[in-house]
């Protein structure tokens, strides 16, 4: 069709274009939902409630079982997206994700608050109606911050995982996830996911898990099982006892008697579910034995390394150190789910059985501490002989301790159960202890254990798995069986079992010197992945990038822009004691109105400011793309509170007091958890910006790009609101900040008129109305009361002038009134030129003090002239009045000669009319001496040194 190529752009990827039989990454989107959907029922449950008068500590406990099992879920879905999802991404796509964890960090004083406030409520210690009421409000104020962190993810994160990695990289991250979280969280996490998914959904999620499990038939239906929960427990009755203890991590500065007696009845659980088991024998080793089986492998292992790290010579080591360091990261994942099975299960049954209180297990801050150390670790940079010595030191402390405890273990534990539980209920103990171990780790800890049993023992665990009438329903133990003959059937040594498991869990990468083991990389398909920093409940890494105290250092031009965060946080602590106060005080609703849309239009400037002018200069240099994306879906998501806000507001103002009280209080209610919401929001999101994007700007920006970005953002905003502005800003800061804050001020306005505005903008004037004649301080409005007229529709203060006809505006920094719409509307100030351009003209080159100049033609100062004015290509400026007359007889500028428009057309048409009419010899090329504008040289008309064509004559 006439040659032309039709080009058709390929559409934008977004969660809500794209199905999850695509993207199995969607499968986190789904969480999301269901998260979602659950707190919409948490705070309607909360609501009812309140509103029936009928909540009790029943109840209470029944919201906070809830909430626990939610922030379990959230825990691990935000460290599956922290140590899996955002490790991928981060190694192809820079600068995304930070954020993002940052933000995973800040749920947890939220959640310690409302655990807190059902703490009351359940112990009945304060007013039911008012505790009610801040659960209420916490339950919103998660509610608002979690479902925007997720819906930045739908919007951000999530569209560049489809994008940048395969199905198969996609399915591999997903099923990371999976073998990461404890059995028993996810034998609760899939099914409840579904629960709140469509009948569509729920096929998809079905069809999609087949492509994301390995191809292993009896795998494939444990998680089928798990995922539709069609099939009993495997556990039977003890998944009753795994729910007694699972969900405890709440704060620990509450103390939860209800949740304590829950645990007591752990060990009651376990006697009636062996009482109601078919009698079997106590014969042979008791099933506890095994754990002694457990510790003398793991003690085994770590010997074994501490004396390859004694007797082998540093140079020698260094080659094999990754291979040393993967096996002791394997071990400490041991050691962790075993802290994790005693504390959640063996301690609660010996605390009731036992006469005495024992102690918890006590190696957990020195496996910690041991955990961190192998995380900074992980660079082979940093193996050097000093490394050895306190890789040494590290593994020293932590078999001390581990040898310490176990051996209390077998001496005052073990015996006490022994002797107090009969076999079928240690098997239950142990088996349903096998819970907490991640899919993943469990394949991988079954063969290493199983290489350190000899036949006889390997007989008995054996026969633990293959009890038909302890587990019924032998799906998942089965599964542990076919697992198990990978160290049992071909009997091999430990060092042989290593290098079995070496092959589930790495990849071999040889050279030339010698063979190393890799962990798996994220994004990769492996048998058995799992990540190891899912398996440890404290932080491995800072989730904050170290910073010096941002209001200590040294002053930089781009401070002022934190500065208004300071003042922004405490009208945030405002807004959130303003709203309560409302609740019992009415007659403060117009002050309030008032502060609130002050506050509005405050943000909306700086939010708006950034957007425009700040995040785009990092933008801009390479290697800091996309740093500021998600800052700007913050400012997007977080005006649409600002917004619900003013709806909430004006329909309270419009009430009738005196007949709808209920409804006043219900929105006073809505307006403090939406204010406690962006109270937090917004204080997050200034905390991010000033962790991630100030020392960003302070350091890759010079004082003079600084000056720029701050200069170009003050002028955008008019004088009537700095007049607002700059009081509001120096009440929140110090004395000395109030200094500082000024001078950047203005250091970035030096060259304008500011100073003079702000000088002027004291000054108080008395006028006369020449309709009364009445002599009065001045103003818009005559103030005799028996007049009132209008001086003027638009009145400034500074500039006594009065007008009518006009749209016009002060600019602070020209000191003037100029005819427009006002800055930030229509014009700017650009601080360089000092001078107001139109918006249009954002992207120019600044000449610096440009308008303060005398016209050429008239002589009249160009920067207050009211008339319209007219740049010239070679810089220069004259009215367009003007340029309309001189041009009638004269092309170049009358300052600096420079042809006034491309001249090269005309001359060219001169030329072939002197070749055709042989014009006279005063036109000729080569009889005028002429000076050229582009070089300077002397020559003719069309010079001979750079071709141009001129128009000088000398």
């Amino acid at each position: 069709m006439g040659g032309k190529t039709h080009l058709r752009s390929l559409p934008v990827v977004t969660v809500q274009n794209t199905k999850l039989a695509d993207a199995p990454v969607l499968l986190f989107v789904y969480f999301h939902k269901a998260f979602r959907a659950q707190l919409v029922e948490l705070r309607r449950f909360a609501t009812d409630a309140s509103a029936a008068g009928s909540f009790s500590g029943e109840l209470a406990g029944e919201l906070r079982r809830k909430f626990e099992f939610l922030k379990l879920v959230y825990k691990y879905h935000s460290a599956a997206e922290d140590e899996v999802v955002f490790l991928a991404l981060d190694e192809r796509v820079k600068n995304i994700v930070s954020s993002y964890s940052l933000e995973h960090a800040g749920t947890d004083d939220l959640l310690s608050s409302l655990f807190h406030w059902l703490h009351v409520l359940e112990e009945e210690l304060g007013s039911v109606s008012d505790v009610l009421r801040e659960v209420i409000l916490c339950i919103g104020t998660i509610q608002s911050s979690i479902c925007q962190h997720m819906l930045k993810e739908e919007r951000q994160v999530f569209p560049l995982l489809i994008e940048k990695f395969s199905f198969r990289e996609q399915a591999s991250l997903v099923w990371q996830f999976i073998c990461s979280v404890p059995v028993m969280v996810l034998k609760d996490f899939l099914p409840w996911m579904m629960s709140y998914l469509s009948h569509e959904e729920k096929t998809e999620v079905v069809n999609c898990m087949k492509d994301i499990v390995p191809n292993e038939d009896l795998l494939q239906q444990v998680i089928s099982s798990w995922l539709i929960n069609n099939i009993p427990s495997t556990c039977g009755a003890s998944t009753k006892i795994v729910k007694c203890v699972q969900y405890g991590d709440v704060s620990k500065n509450t103390k939860n008697s209800s949740r304590t007696q829950e645990a007591r009845g752990c060990f009651k659980w376990f006697c009636r579910w062996s009482e109601k088991a078919l009698f079997i024998k106590n014969v042979g080793h008791s099933p506890i034995h095994g754990l002694q089986l457990y510790q003398n492998a793991v003690e085994k292992d770590l010997r074994d390394i501490q004396e390859e790290l004694c007797q082998e010579k540093s140079p020698r080591l260094l080659l094999d150190l990754d291979v040393v360091m993967a096996r002791l990261n394997f071990l400490a994942d041991v050691l962790v789910s075993y802290c994790n099975a005693f504390n959640k299960f063996f301690h609660p049954v010996l605390g009731e059985i036992a006469s005495s209180s024992t102690n918890q297990f006590t190696i957990d801050i020195c496996l910690g501490n041991f955990k961190r150390f192998l995380y900074k670790s992980d660079d082979a940079k940093m193996w050097t002989e000093g490394f050895l010595l306190k890789l040494q030191e590290e593994l020293d402390s932590l078999v001390l301790q581990v040898t310490k405890q176990f051996s209390v273990h077998r001496t005052k534990v073990f015996p006490v159960i022994s002797k107090n539980c009969n076999h079928e209920m240690q098997r239950q103990v142990l088996y349903t202890s096998i819970h907490v171990l991640p899919l993943g780790l469990l394949k991988c800890v079954i063969p290493w254990f199983s290489a350190h049993l000899s036949e006889e023992e390997s007989q008995s665990i054996l026969h633990f798995l293959t009890l038909k009438d302890s587990f019924p329903k032998k799906i998942f133990p089965r599964l542990l069986l076919q697992w198990l003959p990978f160290g049992y059937s071909d009997k091999t040594s430990v060092g042989s079992s290593w290098k079995q498991l070496f092959a589930m869990l790495c990849f071999f990468k040889r050279n030339k010197s010698s063979t190393f083991f890799m962990l798996p990389a994220a994004g990769d398909m492996y048998k058995t992945p799992y990540s190891s920093r899912m398996l440890f409940s404290g932080n491995l890494r800072s989730r904050h990038l170290h910073m010096d105290d941002p209001f200590t250092m040294d002053r930089k031009p781009i401070d002022l822009l934190f500065f208004f965060h300071k003042a922004m946080k405490v009208d945030l602590d405002y807004l959130v004691s303003g709203s309560a106060r409302l609740a019992s005080d009415s007659s403060f609703l117009m002050e309030f109105q008032q502060r609130f849309h002050l506050i509005k239009l405050f943000y909306q400037i700086h939010s708006n400011a950034e957007d425009e002018i700040a995040f785009p200069a990092p933008e801009a240099k390479g290697k800091l793309q996309k740093i500021t994306h998600s800052f700007s879906i913050d400012h997007e998501l977080e005006t649409k509170h600002f917004d619900k806000v003013s709806l909430i507001l004006n329909e309270m103002s419009e009430l009738n007091m005196l007949v709808s009280t209920m409804k006043y209080e219900r929105l006073c209610l809505s307006l403090q958890e939406i204010c406690r919401s962006m109270h937090k929001i917004l204080s997050e999101h200034f905390k991010q910006e000033e962790t991630e994007l100030w020392c960003l700007f302070r350091g890759c920006f010079t004082i003079e790009e600084q000056e720029k970005i701050i200069g170009c953002m003050l002028g955008r905003i008019s004088g009537e609101t700095l007049k607002d502005m700059i009081p509001w800003l120096m009440d929140s800061l110090t004395s000395d900040e109030q200094h500082d804050a000024m001078s950047l001020w203005l250091q970035a306005t030096r060259g304008t008129m500011f100073v003079d505005w702000l000088n002027e903008w004291k000054h108080i004037e008395k006028m006369m109305c020449m309709k009364c004649l009445m002599i009065q301080p001045i103003g818009a409005n005559c103030s005799n009361a028996s007049c009132k007229s209008s001086i003027g529709s638009y009145f400034c203060k500074i500039c006594k002038l009065f007008d009518d006809e006009r749209s016009i505006y002060h600019c602070p920094y020209c000191n003037l009134c100029r005819v427009g719409e006002g800055l930030g509307i229509d014009y700017f100030h650009c601080m360089k030129c000092n001078a107001c351009l139109s918006c249009s003209l954002k992207e120019h080159v600044c000449r610096e003090n440009w308008l303060e100049v005398d016209c050429p033609i008239c002589c009249e100062y160009i920067f207050t002239s009211r008339t319209v004015i007219k740049p010239l290509p070679c810089g220069h400026l004259m009215h367009s009045a003007c340029f309309q007359e001189y041009t009638r007889s004269n092309y170049t500028c009358p300052v600096c000669s420079k042809s006034l428009g491309d001249m090269k057309s005309y001359f060219k048409m001169l030329d072939e009319l002197l070749a055709e009419e042989k014009m006279p010899d005063e036109y000729s090329n080569k009889t005028q001496v002429i000076l050229c504008n582009d070089c300077g040289r002397k020559g003719y008309r069309k010079c001979t040194s750079c071709g141009s064509y001129n128009s000088k004559l000398l």
